[in-house]
């Protein structure tokens, strides 16, 4: 017997509720942790740290969560894409934690902890808002971040952390307990030393610039 439209609808439409949250409960983990990045480029040895400690071994195409810590080791590079379009580049010998990334259409929001090395930003949907909150947390102070493509790294050995605005659609703030810079126009730096403001923003040279860019290509 033929089953009318409106009931062979409903027997469909339960059906695909039922396959939609069999899928949903097999693509989520345990932990229910939610993919927040994937590594689409991994040189040499990069490894991933999670919330209980475990290293390992990372290669392309690698999924990426909330609390996942990223560190490349010498000659070791990784280009990390956020689900929004964010990319982030890591140079070598470098290290973030993805400590929050939300981007939907009720809220956008994201913190990244670099701790050491170099690090290439370009912001995607995340800054796309009248308010962006989206930031890095470095040893020295806080860059927050709306809609740029940005650099941070040591480029010295005193535990200093340099910032250098690559391009921007707005100012790039950098601030620390002490005090706080803008960074709005292409080419300028700054920098955040321990027990100190952040430095006068200045334009920085072209060897300097190279220096910074070329830690992350």
């Amino acid at each position: 017997m033929m089953l009318s439209g409106r009931p062979h609808a409903m027997v469909l439409a339960v059906f695909m509720w039922m396959l939609g949250t069999y899928t949903w409960a097999q693509a989520m983990p345990d932990n229910q942790q939610v993919i927040i990045a994937k590594a689409i480029m991994v040189k040499n040895l990069v490894t991933m740290t999670t919330d209980d400690q475990a290293h390992q071994a990372i290669k392309r195409g690698q999924t990426l969560a909330l609390g996942n810590t990223v560190t490349t080791g010498n000659k070791g590079r990784a280009i990390l894409r956020f689900n929004d379009g964010t990319l982030a580049t890591l140079g070598s010998n470098s290290s973030i934690t993805i400590k929050q990334f939300v981007v939907n259409r009720d809220e956008k929001r994201g913190l990244l902890e670099f701790t050491k090395g170099a690090l290439r930003v370009v912001t995607g949907a995340i800054t796309r808002t009248q308010a962006p909150d989206f930031s890095v947390r470095t040893p020295m102070g806080s860059i927050g971040i709306r809609g740029t493509d940005f650099w941070c790294g040591n480029l010295s050995h005193d535990g200093s952390v340099d910032v250098l605005l690559i391009n921007s659609e707005h100012a790039l703030v950098v601030s620390n307990e002490l005090g706080r810079v803008l960074l709005q126009e292409d080419g300028q730096g700054t920098t955040l030393k321990p027990n100190l403001a952040p430095l006068p923003v200045r334009t920085w040279p072209k060897a300097k610039v190279d220096r910074a860019l070329n830690a992350v290509n």
